[in-house]
């Protein structure tokens, strides 16, 4: 009796937790972060580590001071960390990221930084410097939860800068190779810190 009791609990423990791991877990995918514009305040040709290339930014003195895109579509539901690459203003700043229409996290914007990482809303950013020119140009690494994507759609992203003087700005890069650029995989990609 006692064997079929301890058996009954080792099965109900099993349940749990592969039940969470189907909520929580899966495998990590790693996308390019951007694939098309949505919505930009400006848009040109503009200068970063790689080259120049069409860039869409905002200014925090603009009257609508945002940046919306979407990512590379995603193959399957499942966590993902998305690449892109960006520049911001070497003026102090601070800017929400959204994903998909929801606010997750406020990050720091400048250039007395070289590498950051910021989490909130169940995700996580992490800004990897390359070079000062034109700007603080590097690395974004965003990683989401599976329930923060949906298979065979993109995510779509969006940057208000909320603080800052009216210098402060940041700019999404039309990049649609960052991924192969960094030579990024699941192994070496930036992961989110524990959570404490």
């Amino acid at each position: 009796m006692d064997f079929r009791k301890s058996l009954v609990g080792v099965v109900i423990v099993l349940s749990l937790l592969v039940g969470c791991g189907k909520e929580s877990g899966g495998k990590l995918q790693v996308l390019d972060g951007f694939a098309e514009a949505v919505t930009s305040q400006h848009n040109g040709v503009y200068p970063d580590y790689r080259a120049s290339v069409e860039s869409y930014w905002a200014y925090k003195a603009d009257a609508t001071p945002q940046v919306a895109w979407r990512t590379a579509t995603v193959a399957e539901r499942n966590p993902t960390t998305f690449v892109f690459t960006a520049s911001m203003g070497q003026a102090a700043g601070r800017a929400d990221l959204l994903v998909n229409g929801t606010k997750v996290l406020t990050f720091d914007l400048g250039a007395d930084f070289a590498s950051r990482s910021w989490s909130g809303g169940g995700v996580n950013l992490q800004f990897v410097q390359k070079v000062l020119n034109a700007g603080n140009s590097g690395v974004f690494y965003l990683n989401v939860p599976k329930s923060m994507t949906k298979a065979a759609s993109p995510v779509e992203l969006r940057v208000d800068v909320t603080e800052g003087d009216g210098g402060a700005w940041f700019m999404v890069k039309g990049y649609r190779d960052t991924v192969d650029f960094e030579k990024a995989t699941v192994d070496n990609v930036p992961k989110p810190p524990p959570v404490s």
